[in-house]
């Protein structure tokens, strides 16, 4: 009875220990998931005021934002619709022209990062997404009326803008907005091809327009990186701010205690999963592995510590595998675009399609592009035609295109 006692009593005297004494980490190392800070870009060669012009001028109601998501997917155009909503909207479509012209895109609140934190009020990209979704809808139309060439400046404008958008140095949701305009211009780009009778001369410089629209791969881990440092910046600020206060009188004293919330290791789990993102992000979109949180049992964590910081990791670790399949997704339907384009100079001359991909490259195209699912050859059957990759979409279909004309 004394031994359970006095070993009962040692528990007890190492937990209080624990409670008292528990170690935080001194300095968080985490230099190299930090963003460098980015140089001013001037004024003139700015997209951001264009921005703001297509916010202020776009006229769109929920009907003609929808007549305009039904011609981009090809579900249906209603063309009346669409050209009287472009002439309603020919400012916005004139400053995104302009936005795509631009060099860079910079809102005001990135010039500083130091101070970006998920308060950070971030430029409204969702007027910008709607006029590049009506430009696209205008090269459809304009397709529909054998104006190909003029369908494809427009769908390649949009491109610009997204990627742009998609440049190093910004936030996420600029990363994703990009990644979006881009992979509905590309779409876009195959769909006018198929009906198109282009002259080889014309194919050959909208393959080499496509060329310099390629992702930007320091795109995505340098979006990572800034909205680490906007977790990074608001994680005290929300524990002392928004859970602190509504914790109890006992509650409140014992979250002061290292064991319960320990302020570097939990910045430690943020940077920890945010460095696991930036690794992944260079690699195929099959490759990468699970990045949902495994949350721990009780026991597990009453033994570990840092119950109150490992909760708010829980609650507050986004999960990016969505990020991860839509920039490949994106991949496919521009190395689709090149193809098409690439396939269609290879008809005009031979007068059929290419029995393998490796008969576009060198003379179409400088190599044949790679799945960025597997990172291995694209799919491609000579016999009718059939571009498929290792990708699927978020609602599970395969992701092919034909290359038949």
């Amino acid at each position: 009875m004394k031994r359970k006692i006095a070993i009962a009593a040692a528990v007890a005297a190492c937990l209080l220990l624990a409670l008292l004494f528990w170690p935080d980490i001194r300095e968080l190392e985490d230099a190299d998931i930090r963003p460098a800070r980015a140089a001013e870009v001037p004024g003139a060669d700015n997209a951001y005021p264009e921005a703001l012009k297509i916010e202020a001028s776009l006229k769109m109601d929920a009907a003609g934002a929808q007549a305009v998501r039904d011609c981009v997917s090809g579900k249906k155009c209603d063309e009346s619709a669409i050209q009287s909503l472009a002439q309603r909207n020919e400012p916005a479509l004139a400053a995104l022209g302009a936005f795509a012209g631009k060099p860079a895109f910079q809102p005001p609140e990135l010039k500083d990062i130091s101070k970006v934190s998920i308060e950070t009020r971030l430029a409204n990209l969702g007027p910008l997404l709607k006029t590049g979704g009506l430009a696209l809808a205008q090269a459809r139309v304009m397709a529909r009326q054998r104006r190909e060439a003029q369908a494809l400046a427009q769908a390649l404008r949009v491109a610009r803008a997204g990627r742009l958008l998609e440049s190093p140095g910004l936030h996420l949701i600029a990363y994703l907005s990009g990644v979006q305009l881009k992979t509905e211009a590309a779409k876009t780009i195959v769909a006018i091809l198929r009906g198109s009778r282009l002259s080889s001369a014309r194919l050959r410089e909208l393959i080499q327009g496509l060329k310099g629209l390629d992702e930007d791969r320091d795109a995505l881990p340098s979006a990572f990186k800034l909205e680490y440092l906007a977790m990074d910046n608001a994680l005290e600020r929300t524990y002392l701010g928004d859970i602190l206060p509504h914790l109890s009188l006992f509650a409140r004293a014992a979250s002061k205690l290292p064991y319960f919330y320990s302020r570097n290791r939990t910045r430690a789990l943020f940077a920890q999963h945010y460095r696991e993102m930036i690794r992944q992000a260079g690699v195929a979109c099959n490759d990468v592995g699970n990045t949902d949180f495994e949350p721990h049992s009780a026991p597990w964590l009453l033994l570990h510590g840092n119950i109150v910081g490992r909760h708010l990791f829980s609650i507050g670790a986004p999960m990016f595998t969505a990020t991860f399949n839509r920039r490949c997704e994106q991949n496919f339907w521009f190395s689709a675009a090149r193809l098409r384009a690439a396939a269609d100079c290879y008809f005009s001359d031979a007068g059929r399609l290419p029995q393998a991909l490796s008969e576009l490259s060198p003379k179409y195209l400088d190599a044949v592009p790679t799945d960025p699912f597997d990172g291995g050859p694209l799919k491609y059957s000579g016999a009718d035609g059939t571009l498929s990759c290792a990708g699927r979409t978020p609602a599970g279909e395969a992701l092919s295109v034909s290359l038949r004309r």
